[in-house]
């Protein structure tokens, strides 16, 4: 299926991902697989910056998509921790936020 979870140390940094394709099959499954190809080769490669590990993820994966003409969709989200603060970055719908109150 399409379903994404990883978990990818290097050194103190710990990155743990999860992510969802549209769809099922092998198709989805084949995606996931490229996904996370692409995320342990740039922890591999030592990108530190959430952001431009996002990006470069984005890129090569979109080049891929675009070159199969598929119609699937993506959502992934990363969360981060190194020298004991936590970084969430994704590549998803809008977060909603509610408060105590309810606003």
């Amino acid at each position: 299926g399409g379903d994404y979870y990883d978990v990818l140390q290097n050194g103190s940094r710990v990155k743990i991902g999860i992510g969802d394709v549209t769809g099922h099959g092998l198709e989805s499954g084949v995606l996931m697989l490229m996904v996370q190809s692409v995320a342990r080769a740039l922890q591999e490669a030592n990108e530190g910056d959430p952001h431009q590990f996002l990006v470069r993820l984005n890129r090569a994966i979109y080049k891929n998509i675009e070159r199969t003409n598929t119609d699937k969709h993506l959502s992934l989200a990363f969360l981060d921790f190194e020298d004991g603060r936590v970084t969430l970055s994704g590549q998803h719908e809008d977060i909603l936020v509610v408060r105590a109150d309810g606003d």
